[in-house]
């Protein structure tokens, strides 16, 4: 039975209820995911110097629920010595972190833009290797900075539902000669690609014996940057590569994790490296020789 002192008592409870504060929606951070696409137009380029180059293309996707946004500041000539990773969060704030030991530098390879270091690494080694190869049996690519840019829509059947509807990461993000900071990044739902003809996309294959090889390629190698799920990020072809005779061939593929001990140590010393290896007029050739003081 309804009484007036029950209609009282549920008054006062509401009343109560309605002047609790409302508990604030809990932060969550939309991270990136990054995952290589399948490597694409794979072919042999003979110089004149003798040399012989195993060109590639690559794609990186961003499948998670932020973007990869990275910023850099304070430059002191070729160099932004703050480089700080972006984390957009479900309430619409962000926050910053430092991503350890990625060196945002100038050119370096003839093009008029500021790059990451070392956001991709690839390598190509035995496909047969009894266990992990050693690192002297290791190529890698010879491209070692990135301008990150939304240069491609991800393929619907992959694209999140929280993709971004429009670029967000144009080119001019990566900045010239004359800035003082970037910003750069890979939008959810978007890639970044840097096509086989590109400068330093390739790994020297000069004097490599007849043989099956694996390439593998791997955005945020070591972790260097926040994301989902860092064990999806590879991709990977097997290739029977004849250099004598002028013909490679693409005889299995895949994306499990494939990027040996070796890319590790690879990473590093680029982290230790020069700083002089990262200057706006250096050439290929000394370029070369740096690489191999390494």
């Amino acid at each position: 039975m309804i009484t007036t002192r029950s209609i009282g008592a549920l008054a006062l409870a509401a009343a109560v209820l309605l002047a609790l504060p409302i508990p604030a929606a809990a932060v969550s951070d939309l991270l990136p995911d990054l995952k290589m696409a399948p490597l694409y137009d794979v072919s042999l380029e003979y110089k004149k110097s003798g040399k012989v180059r195993l060109r590639f293309g690559t794609i990186v996707m961003n499948i998670g629920q932020g973007p990869l946004e990275a910023r850099g500041n304070k430059r002191i000539k070729g160099h932004m010595t703050e480089i700080r990773q972006v984390i957009h969060s479900s309430t619409g704030s962000t926050r910053s972190v430092t991503p350890p030991n990625v060196t945002g530098f100038y050119a370096g390879d003839g093009h008029n833009h500021w790059h990451l270091s070392q956001f991709v690494v690839a390598t190509l080694y035995p496909a047969e290797a009894a266990g992990p190869p050693a690192p002297s049996a290791v190529r890698s690519l010879h491209k070692i900075g990135f301008c990150l840019t939304d240069s491609l829509r991800v393929p619907e059947e992959i694209r999140p539902p929280n993709s971004a509807p429009r670029r967000a990461y144009p080119w001019t993000g990566c900045g010239n000669s004359n800035s003082t900071h970037f910003k750069m990044g890979i939008s959810v739902g978007w890639a970044d690609e840097y096509p086989a003809w590109i400068a330093h996309q390739w790994v020297e294959v000069t004097n490599l014996p007849e043989d099956d090889y694996r390439l593998c390629a791997t955005p945020n190698p070591v972790g260097d940057w926040l994301e989902l799920d860092q064990t999806n990020n590879s991709a990977w072809i097997d290739v029977h590569l004849n250099v004598a005779a002028k013909q490679v061939s693409i005889i299995g593929q895949g994306d499990t994790d494939c990027q040996p001990a070796a890319a590790a140590a690879l990473t590093a010393a680029f982290r230790g490296a020069p700083a002089a290896l990262y200057c706006p007029i250096e050439t290929e050739t000394a370029l070369d020789r740096r690489l191999g003081q390494l």
